[in-house]
């Protein structure tokens, strides 16, 4: 008998360590950063919509921006993405500056549908 396993281990993953004293002293949790990252990851569309409607035709068109993922690996400008923390008079920071940023494998789905005892 041949084992298959359907899983694929090496799926390529982000991973970002986070300085906590840079984040708590502006006010930043792991929630703060995640949704920041995330207008940069999806696209402006999930966080502000926008429309523009074709004069000629009257038809509506939803307009987004959008980050290559392909810049998201660890360089110079993914770290140039703005992070807003929640204290009263903090600076807006860089997200190069508050957390350390590598790629690393990890699986890309973990399935126990088939596990016996």
């Amino acid at each position: 008998m041949d084992v298959h396993v359907q899983q694929a281990f090496d799926n390529p993953t982000l991973f970002m360590e986070i300085n906590r004293a840079s984040a708590q002293s502006m006010g930043c949790s792991r929630v703060t950063f995640a949704q920041n990252v995330l207008v940069s990851l999806s696209s402006s569309f999930q966080t502000s919509p926008a429309f523009w409607l074709d004069p000629k035709n009257g038809v509506e068109y939803s307009v987004a921006v959008q980050s290559r993922s392909i810049e998201w690996i660890p360089t110079k400008h993914s770290q140039n993405t703005p992070i807003n923390g929640s204290s009263p008079g903090a600076a807006p920071q860089i997200l190069g500056n508050l957390v350390q940023m590598r790629t690393t494998a990890r699986p890309a789905e973990i399935s126990h549908y088939t596990t016996q005892p």
